[in-house]
């Protein structure tokens, strides 16, 4: 039992091809193969990972492994995260027994090595990638590349040389054009290949010796018996140093039968890209031969398309890979060709790069945008168009893309705006590493699915018509509050807003706001009701704005006016709606006062005069004497020091409302006396008056409680001296005190008056 379980430990991981080293591979092909059991049945199976990490699964999801006798068993997993066989042979749906399908109702789909399990931990490549991995196929111009056809002793090739011709070379090859089509349509003309194809060339050894199940680099002795039997044909080899570096910038191997990435069928050969080194590396016409790609001649379905190829060259270009390495997603899935969209339409038609590939090797300079307003995105796969918006973290920016299904991009899922997430801290970890997407929730270029789904991170599928704005979903929003949002790695809000984003006649529009904020000036703050106040949108953005002026009036007008007919405090505000969501508002506050009534009246005491507010709604008074004098406040006293005629204004004010009145004051020069005074009840009092000039004068007297004694009703025109005599015994008065008051006009004076008997 111990040396069976070691065997199926010793097979398990021969199948699973977990290498110490790390070549550029292809991901598998998502669809399902049949296969041909040793014992004669046949098994529909399906591929999962890559030759680093590779699972082969039925139909309907459970995980298979083989047993010592190389016959597909339902896996099974122990406490400690191994897997191995369970003893129950696989079949598929249609053919299980009662009694395996109720033994399956115990058994989990999808297993996969434990993190803990010794299997994975001892087994795992370090993760540095490759030497040569930074080497690059020249990006743009016109060259030459060497495709070699190899076939093995037990596996004839069956599709003739010729063929190969036209799938390198022939425009519109397979209907949707050959692998020479694909570089000159992605790179908008800037990249034009001729290939040159040698061979078919016989390999010294069987397909098997030089297959997965032997080594990851078993495949290397195959690539240099390539190079050795090209060179023995006659091929000049400087021809393929395109750059005059003294290397050949590539050679692309065929080899006869299929490739491994069908169905996980590690018996053949993964397809990928490496290089030879040591002594396997060749030198012919002073030329160095190391960097490679190695293909199959066919699929299930018939010849190879030009999907892998075309994926594994772009690895010779200098790209990573964008699926998940690591196997736990789907990276960028059938969005981008260094992601699985090698694989539409039976191979045959692979998906545009993104644009960042796009970016990385040259081909396009995506246009930065920061300023708000309504944008226009042509076809990615026609044109070099592309937007870039920064994020504040300057490792983080957004990649957006139109696309539609034409050209090489006829068999997307979907059609729209691709939005990508880079995270440059990811990306310059290539080539050193070739894990770019290798985290599930922090990848380097990671594409946004409009529908919020994330079925490429959870491996629901590769793609889906949801995953890019509007789509199948009509997302025409993504902004820091929708699902998915434009949020950073750390979800830090970038307050990046992309609106109304629709598509017509194949072209894609939408708005951006870039950190949208509302602000906005007032031509005053304060003012008398009626106040009238013009308001003036200072916002960049271009959105959609709602006023509230707090007195139960609105506007929806960018700019806007409003009366306020009331005193009192408002806190006007501005909201920025982008879309049907209010981004931000700014506050202004408006006092408005009520105006106020400017009223006084004033008495005069010789040259004193004190004046007195009769205003309404005021809180400030400001009175000008005059002559120049300026007073504050309620009431005043001034004491004039020259005679005449004063204009006295007085301006009320609340908040910056005001109102003037004015009245005239008159200083008089005239004075009173009364001689004598004390004055006996027998004798003459005379009232001596002089004034300046004649005036309108009245006299009266009163005694010490108040009571008038004599009052001249009927106020007289004194000349400018008057001798009056108000003698007591001809007013009749009894001795006692009395107060005498001569008003001449607005000024007056009171003497105090003795009677004696």
């Amino acid at each position: 039992m111990q040396r069976r379980y070691k065997l199926f430990l010793l097979l398990t991981l021969l199948s699973f091809k977990v290498f110490s080293q790390n070549p550029s591979l292809c991901p598998a092909y998502n669809g399902s193969v049949l296969i041909t059991q040793p014992d004669g049945s046949t098994l529909e199976v399906v591929g999962k990972g890559n030759s680093v990490i590779s699972y082969t699964e039925t139909t309907d999801g459970y995980t298979l492994l083989k047993n010592s006798e190389g016959i597909y068993e339902y896996a099974i997993q122990d406490l400690q995260g191994e897997m191995n066989p369970s003893g129950i042979k696989a079949h598929n749906t249609a053919n299980r027994s009662n009694v395996e399908a109720v033994t399956l109702q115990n058994i989990p789909k999808m297993i996969r090595m434990s993190e803990n399990s010794s299997q994975l931990r001892s087994s795992l490549p370090p993760g540095k990638h490759y030497d040569g991995a930074a080497a690059q196929f020249p990006t743009k111009g016109k060259r030459k590349v060497l495709l070699i056809l190899m076939e093995f002793p037990n596996l004839p090739a069956t599709i003739p040389a010729s063929e190969f011709v036209k799938f390198m070379n022939e425009p519109g090859f397979s209907g949707t054009g050959s692998f020479r089509d694909y570089y000159l349509e992605n790179s908008n003309g800037q990249l034009d290949l001729d290939a040159d194809v040698m061979g078919w060339y016989m390999a010294k050894n069987n397909y098997q010796v030089y297959g997965n199940t032997s080594g990851n680099t078993a495949a290397v002795p195959l690539v240099a018996e390539a190079v050795d039997a090209a060179e023995a044909a006659g091929v000049d080899f400087s021809k393929y140093d395109n750059n005059n570096d003294g290397k050949v910038d590539a050679v692309i191997i065929i080899h006869s039968g299929l490739g491994a990435e069908q169905g996980s069928q590690l018996q053949y050969i993964w397809s990928h890209r490496w290089s030879l080194s040591g002594t396997s590396k060749r030198t012919y016409d002073s030329v160095v031969i190391s960097d490679y790609s190695i293909n199959p001649e066919k699929r299930s379905w018939g010849m190879v398309g030009i999907g892998v190829m075309t994926h594994e060259f772009g690895h010779l270009l200098g790209l990573p890979d964008l699926y998940d390495t690591k196997n736990a997603g789907e990276g960028i899935g059938e969005w981008g060709l260094m992601g699985s969209c090698g694989w539409l339409n039976s191979e045959n038609t692979p998906c545009h790069m993104e644009a960042w590939s796009k970016s990385y090797l040259g081909w396009i300079n995506p246009t930065v945008i920061d300023t708000d307003g309504a944008y226009m995105l042509d076809t990615f796969s026609t044109t070099k168009m592309t937007y870039r918006i920064n994020t504040p973290n300057p490792s983080e920016y957004f990649l957006l893309e139109n696309r539609q299904k034409i050209g090489f991009d006829t068999y997307l899922k979907g059609s729209g705006m691709a939005v990508f997430h880079i995270n440059e801290d990811k990306t310059n970890t290539w080539p050193l590493f070739n894990s770019v997407n290798g985290d599930v929730n922090d990848e380097g270029v990671a594409l946004i699915q409009a529908d919020g789904l994330r079925h490429l991170e959870k491996k629901t599928n590769r793609s889906d018509a949801g995953d890019l704005f509007p789509g199948s979903k009509n997302k025409t929003e993504l902004a820091p509050y929708t699902t998915p949002n434009t949020s950073n790695n750390m979800g830090d809000v970038t307050d990046l807003y992309f609106t109304d984003i629709k598509s017509i006649n194949g072209k894609i529009y939408f708005n951006f706001y870039n950190a949208p904020k509302a602000k906005f000036d007032a031509d005053k703050l304060s003012g008398c009701a009626p106040a009238n106040v013009n308001l003036l949108n200072q916002s960049a953005a271009t959105g959609k704005y709602l006023w509230n002026f707090k007195d139960g009036g609105t506007s929806k007008s960018r700019d806007t006016s409003h009366i306020y007919n009331q005193a009192g405090i408002y806190n006007t505000t501005m909201y920025l709606y982008i879309g049907n969501r209010i981004i931000d508002s700014a506050v202004k506050q408006i006092t408005v006062y009520n105006k106020p009534v400017a009223d006084f009246n004033f008495s005069i005491s010789g040259n004193d005069v004190k004046a007195s507010d009769l205003s309404s709604n005021a809180t400030m008074w400001n009175w000008d004497m005059g002559n120049g004098t300026k007073l504050t406040g309620t009431s005043v006293n001034y004491n004039y020091k020259t005679n005449g005629k004063y204009n006295v204004t007085l301006t009320a004010t609340n908040g910056g409302c005001s109102d003037t009145i004015s009245k005239v004051v008159s200083i008089l020069d005239y004075s009173v006396l009364l001689y004598p005074n004390p004055s006996s009840n027998g004798k003459k009092a005379i009232l001596f008056i002089s004034l300046d000039k004649p005036r309108k004068t009245s006299l009266t007297i009163t005694n010490s409680i108040g009571a008038n004694v004599m009052n001249m009703s009927n106020p007289e025109v004194f000349s400018d001296h008057v001798e009056y005599d108000i003698s007591a015994s001809k007013l009749g008065l009894a001795p006692g005190i009395y107060y005498i008051r001569m008003t001449a006009e607005d000024k007056s004076e009171t003497l105090r008056w003795i009677v004696q008997e």
